[in-house]
């Protein structure tokens, strides 16, 4: 009875201790908190005990322990051994729930039954000012530490990411390319021989489809290559209106289908030879003009191009884009670069696009050294302007001389109703050293020319555009060499429009030369030089052509800027495994009058080379078997006991960065990336043939 009234006794003290104590106390049961004592509450920085009641120790805690365990294990592994021992003593990190101030203690555990219910009471003792600052550090080092394991693990994943990105463009990027070198090789090879209006129309958007598409693989590819810090420029020489060229021709059907007017002013100052990357120069250009063309219902778009001199041998391209189509809003100039913008929702949808082409633009512009900006007004149209840094490249021999024609003063009469398009090709004739006036109408076309007749000065060559307002261009052209077909003027029709007469029929109605907008000064100054020639020699030609330019007097239709069997005799090898593409480059070797044989694997191709004694060897690199590099090493090994060297140029899908450079490094003499054109086959062949290696 004594000790039980001890108890009873005692009772009250504890309820002292337990209220008014200095010490923080509270019950646990199944890990959570039951009760709790105003000071435990006051500590944690709580209003009331209902606040506390239902955490677990973790929620008290910072996220680690000093000893970089994580709260949540640490607290059930302090309770386990509390349960295994009846008791447990340690050190451990709170936290005030008000302030997230972290604050250490003593931990005195205890395991009891109450009321036949498991219970732990938690009785803390603060640790000192010197205790916690060692604890602080201890936990500061060990957070550190454990940054530092997460980061290190961090980067490895990045980079692993980053591998298995790279792997997966290469390879994506070379599935794309090789089905897509057959349908553009085809689309052209089938544009060289004699098609109707109908079939021309078909293949021209076979061809520009495709080369759509590749754009678009481009840019996305690019794109990611960015992301990665993966892309380089390359540094080759490059004609630079034929790279030009290539980029109006690829879009100049999306602009006769609007009925657009595209133009290109070249400047005179702009060299026709330059050193830089060509491909990169291009996909900016296709990504500005297709835009321009892509947002211009009507009008025209011009491409304008002028150069500055730079230090040393530097020159400063100066390209501008420039449309009269729907313009950009204000509050959209300053976002217009960054990626997936359009203007507006709407434009997307309106209009299509990937949204990434002036992002691609704009960072392959800074690659290569220039800037890029814009300008535009709402409803009135836009110029997309740019500059790249490049280097005056070295003059290439042409592949056949012009005649050597002195066109220095002859008169020439422009008749355009454009005014845009009269002013660009005046400047580019005055440029040639030629006297040019502009007739807007037929009715002024008619007086310029009775004035040049009375003062004894007439024009040697009328510039005539197709589509006039009030007249034909055909009739007028029959008007103006009515009965002077031998010794009057000299007629060139153009036209920036996709449905034209017949060539057959512009001869009979006088035409001697025809071009298509956009064209070059050298191209129209060209067909002045064969027109004059062939005037004075008395040949009979058909109408003369930018394709045809070339060789005027042949009438086979050929549309091809290479002529036939400009490389007789040559002997090559084809080493391909796919049968569209090997079937692609026997067509066009076979067109320039090569000796070709074929082989579709490493292991063939070997036995071929060992066995014949050929010029050139196109290797694809990737094929079953033995590849294109292990046969490349074969071929050069053999080499080294018989004293000989062949040319062997890489023919590949492998276009990411570092791919040219591993092609060369394994033996290969040159690398032409798939898809390819013709006249990139021609160049190589001419690059090489007769060249002592």
């Amino acid at each position: 009875m004594h000790n039980a009234g001890m108890k009873d006794d005692i009772l009250p003290f504890i309820r002292f201790a337990y209220d008014e104590g200095v010490s923080p106390i509270f019950f646990l049961e199944d890990g959570k908190v039951i009760h709790g004592n105003p000071s435990v509450i006051k500590i944690l920085g709580l209003e009331s005990e209902a606040e506390l009641l239902g955490k677990i120790p973790a929620e008290l805690s910072p996220e680690y322990q000093p000893n970089g365990m994580k709260s949540v294990e640490a607290a059930a592994m302090q309770i386990r051994k509390c349960e295994e021992n009846g008791y447990n003593v340690f050190e451990w990190a709170h936290k005030r729930l008000d302030t997230g101030e972290i604050f250490y203690v003593v931990v005195t555990l205890q395991l009891g039954v109450i009321q036949g219910r498991k219970i732990l009471m938690s009785l803390w003792q603060e640790i000192g000012d010197l205790v916690k600052t060692r604890r602080l550090e201890e936990a500061t080092a060990k957070k550190l530490a454990r940054q530092v394991i997460e980061l290190g693990l961090a980067k490895d994943a990045a980079e692993a990411a980053n591998r298995a990105k790279s792997d997966f463009l290469s390879t994506m990027s070379h599935e794309v390319r090789t089905p897509m070198n057959s349908i553009i090789g085809m689309s052209e090879l089938l544009l060289d021989t004699q098609l109707n209006s109908e079939q021309l129309s078909w293949i021209r958007i076979i061809s520009q489809s495709g080369q759509t598409l590749l754009s678009l693989i481009n840019d996305i590819l690019d794109y990611t290559k960015m992301e990665t810090g993966q892309i380089r420029l390359e540094r080759v020489n490059f004609n630079l209106c034929s790279i030009i060229g290539d980029v109006t021709d690829c879009l100049l059907i999306l602009a006769q289908e609007k009925e657009i007017e595209l133009l290109v002013d070249f400047s005179s100052n702009v060299p026709h030879y330059v050193c830089g990357d060509p491909g990169r120069l291009k996909q900016i250009l296709y990504n500005l003009l297709g835009n321009a063309i892509k947002f211009t219902p009507k009008g025209c778009v011009i491409v304008h191009v002028s150069a500055t001199d730079g230090e040393k041998n530097e020159v400063i391209l100066k390209i501008s884009v420039q449309d009269t189509g729907i313009g950009i809003p204000k509050d959209r100039l300053e976002h217009i670069f960054e990626r997936f913008e359009q203007g507006e929702g709407t434009i997307a949808r309106r209009f299509g696009g990937s949204g990434i082409g002036l992002t691609i633009a704009k960072r392959l512009t800074n690659l290569m050294g220039g800037e890029i900006q814009v300008e535009s007004e709402e409803g009135k149209g836009s110029t997309f302007s740019f500059d790249v840094r490049v280097e005056r490249g070295k003059d290439e021999q042409e592949v056949l001389s012009l005649p050597k024609i002195d066109l220095t003063g002859k008169r020439v009469l422009i008749v355009d109703d454009s005014l845009t398009s009269g002013t660009i090709l005046k400047n580019n004739l005055k440029d040639m050293s030629l006297c040019p006036d502009v007739a807007k109408t037929e009715v002024e076309a008619r007086e310029k020319m009775k004035e040049a007749e009375s003062s004894n000065a007439p024009y040697a060559f009328i510039v005539l555009d197709y589509k006039l307002e009030n007249i034909d261009g055909m009739a007028l052209a029959k008007e103006i060499t009515q009965g002077t077909r031998k010794q009057g003027p000299l007629v060139v029709m153009i036209t920036a429009y996709g449905r034209f007469a017949s060539l057959d029929s512009m001869e009979k109605h006088g035409v001697s030369g025809f071009l298509v907008k956009p064209f070059f000064p050298a191209q129209l100054e060209a067909i002045f030089k064969v027109l004059v020639n062939g005037r004075e020699k008395n040949f009979e030609m058909p109408v003369v052509t930018r394709h045809s330019v070339i060789n005027p007097f042949e009438k086979d239709g050929s549309k091809s800027a290479v002529p036939s069997n400009l490389f007789m005799g040559m002997k090559t090898l084809v080493v391909e495994d796919m049968p569209m593409n090997q079937l692609l480059m026997t067509k066009i070797l076979d067109k320039f009058g090569c000796s070709i044989d074929t082989a579709s694997n490493g292991e063939k191709a070997v036995e071929m080379v060992n066995e014949n004694d050929y010029d050139v060897v196109f290797m694809d690199c990737h094929m079953p078997g033995m590849d294109g590099f292990m046969a490349t090493e074969r071929i050069r090994e053999t080499e080294t006991a018989s004293h000989k060297h062949i040319c062997i140029i890489a023919l590949t899908a492998d276009v990411m960065a570092g791919d040219r450079e591993h092609c060369l490094a394994a033996g290969m003499d040159d690398y032409i990336g798939k898809p390819f054109k013709q006249e990139q086959i021609a160049d190589i062949l001419k690059k090489w043939k007769n060249k002592p290696i």
